[in-house]
């Protein structure tokens, strides 16, 4: 977590990684936006499933939580913009209020959350998600370091 001042009163406020909630749904996105803020995340809310490209590279957010159906795109392609975009290291979080699934190699920094979202199994789902996307981060850093040493060998 950071951490931001307020100059005016001295008060220190904790604030936790930045997620990105994409949904076309205004009442689900705010909703979605008050549980994680509640929980101490910084929120950007995005209604328009086409500024996601735009939204991850200014926003970078450290997680992002997905609708399924869209008009006109997909929880999957949204999925899939995200890993060429961003990479294999970005939790996701896809939500649906169907029983819409798709398929994805196996892939731990994925997973599914049911419509109407329970604030517990959110968070609880979140926190997980960042926990295993550190944890990979490090084994990759991890990696590289001796791929690195091995150089001078």
């Amino acid at each position: 977590m950071t951490t931001k001042t307020d100059n005016s009163e001295g008060a220190v406020n904790k604030v936790g990684p930045r997620i990105l909630a994409l949904d076309d749904d205004a009442d689900a996105l705010r909703i979605i936006g008050l549980m994680l803020k509640s929980a101490g995340y910084e929120v950007s809310a995005l209604r328009h499933p086409e500024k996601l490209a735009a939204a991850l590279a200014s926003e970078s957010p450290a997680l992002v939580v997905t609708d399924i159906m869209m008009p006109g795109v997909t929880g999957e392609m949204v999925y899939r913009q995200i890993r060429a975009t961003v990479g294999r290291l970005m939790p996701i979080i896809v939500s649906s209020g169907t029983k819409l699934r798709f398929r994805a190699p196996h892939d731990p920094l994925l997973a599914f959350c049911p419509k109407p979202v329970m604030m517990s199994q959110l968070l609880t789902t979140v926190n997980n998600l960042l926990e295993e996307a550190a944890w990979a981060r490090k084994q990759q850093e991890e990696s590289q370091g001796e791929a690195n040493d091995s150089d001078w060998d």
